[in-house]
This record gives structure tokens, sequence and C-alpha cells, in this order.
């Protein structure tokens, strides 16, 4: 099973957004136990002293707030603080998560902070929670996760982009055929463009393709 750090900033917005956005729908693959949520004592105290800002008081209220904290708690693996050596994140009160990631031998530090993405680590593998959710949903190996994604890790490619095909299944079956296997996902940390490769060849694989125009068909009955 995959092993995550998740940034408290990705469990803050699960916790006030909307459950069909990716935060959220990373929190639910948790409570289903698609993956492990690696947690210290440092991360557990970020999460509970966001919540108890003013400003998300009507999300945290009744106690919801110390609730949802909890949860992480008495389910996730539990590791020390890290030991931090070196600054490496622009904003250093994020460089625990890399140390802790690194500590606990995590797969993937999960995050939507684009100083945590943009961080220049070799060793630890971060992406957004929409990229983790395919892995999930078995749309990219394992390899895949750890060369594709991190975009200082993506050889060939510009540092601050990175190339990863669509698969075909099942992670784009909800997509028109026309569209499988034709599409490529340009990630950076600023924007995610999703674009058809060829519309010709989108056009030469849809499934409307074969049938001649009317024309045709009405000379073919003559």
């Amino acid at each position: 099973m995959i092993a995550a750090v998740v940034d408290p900033s990705v469990l803050v917005s699960a916790f006030i957004g909307r459950p069909d956005a990716a935060p959220g729908r990373l929190v639910n693959a948790w409570r289903e136990e698609r993956f492990t949520m690696v947690v210290c004592p440092l991360l557990l105290d970020e999460l509970a002293q966001v919540l108890a800002r003013p400003k998300f008081a009507r999300w945290a209220a009744d106690d919801r707030g110390t609730a949802y904290v909890a949860a992480f708690a008495a389910r996730s693996a539990h590791h020390p603080d890290p030991t931090i050596q070196t600054a490496i994140v622009r904003d250093p009160k994020d460089d625990y998560l890399v140390a802790l990631a690194r500590a606990a031998n995590a797969d993937v530090l999960v995050s939507i902070d684009n100083d945590l993405l943009e961080a220049p680590v070799d060793d630890v593998t971060t992406c957004r929670p929409e990229i983790l959710l395919n892995r999930l949903a078995g749309g990219l190996g394992h390899d895949r996760l750890a060369r594709g994604l991190n975009p200082r890790k993506t050889a060939g490619n510009h540092r601050h982009q990175a190339h990863v095909l669509v698969p075909e299944a099942p992670a784009n079956q909800h997509l028109p055929p026309a569209h499988r296997c034709c599409l490529k996902i340009v990630v950076s940390p600023v924007r995610v463009r999703v674009s058809p490769s060829s519309k010709d060849a989108a056009n030469r694989h849809h499934p409307l393709a074969a049938i001649p125009p009317e024309s045709e068909r009405q000379r073919a009955r003559l």
C-alpha cells in the first residue's frame, strides 16, 4: 500500500472545500484505506492550529475541527518529528514535511503548495492530490509515479514542466472514445492543460468515422 505524507494545506482544503474536489476525494480515499497516511506530532499540531483560526470557525465549530484532527491521529502511521538538517523549501516551515517523507520512507509527499512541489529534492517524490488519486485508480505504475510527476525528476523536460500520457484504462474510461489515448496532460506548477494530441487521429478513432456521409449513402441506394 502506498504511504503518503499529506501537507496540512491539502487536509484543510478537504475540510472546507467541496467533497468532489481533489483534496476531498483524497481524504475519502484515505478513509477507505486505499493508502496509508504518514503523520508526526508537528504535522497534526499544524493542522489543529490552522483549523483553530477565526476564519475557519464556521467549519470547525462544535468540535468538528478537533474531531477531524483526531481522526487522522487515530488512523494514520505515526513517526516522531523528524530532524531537519538543511533548509530545502522556500518556506522553511515546510522543511519538516520533506524530512518526514524521508524518515518514514514514504512513497510520495502530496501538496498543493508550489514551494513544496518545486523543492529541489531528488529522493522525495512530490505531487498534487489528483495525481495520487490517479495512481490509486490504477492509472499510473509506481515507477511512473516516481519518474514522471515531480517536474525536477523528469529527464528531458523543462525543469518546471512534466508530460504524462493519460493511460487507456481505467482512469480515462469516462472520456469519449475519440479522445482515449489521444490526450496529453501538461503538468506545471502554475497550470494544467489537457489537449488532444491530434485532432485527425481522434477523428480516425471516432466510432462515427466509419459511417459515410449522407450524400454517399444516397448514391449507394441509387
